[in-house]
Order: C-alpha cells, then structure tokens, then sequence
C-alpha cells in the first residue's frame, strides 16, 4: 500500500527507491564494519559488538532480513564469549516468550556458514565444537537446513520456515 497521493506507476517508483536507497546503505554498513574490523582503519574511538534480542516471530529468513534491515545480520558465535553473551541474552530478556532462538548459522548444502557474508568479520569456528542437542544436526527429512538456540541452548538444526524469535548483532560506537 503507497501512503503517498499519487498515481500506481509513481507509487510504485517510489517503492523502487526506496528499496534500492535500503540495499545501498546495507551494503554501506556492511562495508564500513568489515573495514574497521579489518584493523587497516584506525579511528580514536572503539567499537563493540551487541546482541540484540528480537521477540518478533519470523522464519529464518524473514529474521535475516529484520536484522540486516534495523542491525548488521543474525548473530554470529566466535569464540564462547560470544556463545555466553547469546545465552544470557535469549535466557534473560523480560520478552522472551519461546523456548527457541533464531542466530545466523545456516547449512548451504552440507556445509554451515554464517548468515554474515564478510567472513573477515568473525574468526571461522568449527560447528562441531558446539553443542549440538542430542542427535543433531541431523538435518530431518533433508528439510533442516537453518539453526536456533534451543531452550537447553544448545544448537538445533530445523526448519527455516519455523516462526521463532531471534537475535541480531550491531556496533556500537564508544566514544
């Protein structure tokens, strides 16, 4: 639905940009962001990682796509740091209202990858040295293809069109 008063061809044009000025500064930040963390770029003020936790009901890909819209992308695990960081966060948020956490850990053909695409951004870690509910990944029915903290928090490999809440990570800036 166009909020603007004109005909459905400008409308529709509008849209067009709009969507286009979005994909631009996406890019954007994810530029700016894999450029500061490269350590090529020195700027007097530090930055950190936050984790933000999300009570919005999406599939896998629709909580991408909320996180690389409003934040950087789904959360990704580095080191157990960061693993803690996640756990506290879906364990102890006033909001959380489902046992199961969407993160960024997804199977691209019998292979996990991050939902971040600039991989100079996290160190790689090897998805077996997480712990994996019983019996997973298992990748059911050959349908399991995206993964969640479940409330145990341990990984869970399920379907990416389960609707469930999910974490992104951000930059902040401390001057």
């Amino acid at each position: 639905m166009c909020l603007i008063n004109a005909g459905p061809d400008l409308c529709r044009l509008y849209s067009i940009i709009i969507l286009n000025f979005a994909k631009s500064l996406q890019i954007l930040q994810r530029a700016l962001v894999s450029f500061i963390s490269s350590g090529l770029f020195i700027v007097s003020a530090e930055y950190t990682r936050v984790c933000r936790y999300v009570n919005l009901r999406k599939n896998w890909t629709e909580a991408q796509s909320c996180c690389r819209m409003k934040f950087i992308d789904l959360a990704t695990v580095n080191n157990e740091d960061d693993n803690e960081r996640l756990v506290t966060l879906a364990l102890n948020t006033t909001e959380r209202k489902s046992n199961n956490t969407w993160i960024g850990l997804y199977d691209d053909i019998n292979c996990w990858k991050w939902s971040m695409e600039d991989e100079n951004i996290y160190v790689d870690r090897d998805t077996d040295s997480f712990t994996w509910l019983n019996g997973k990944p298992d990748n059911e029915k050959g349908k399991e293809h995206c993964v969640l903290y479940h409330n145990t928090m341990n990984l869970n490999d399920v379907s990416c069109k389960n609707l469930q809440p999910f974490i992104c990570y951000d930059v902040l800036c401390l001057a």
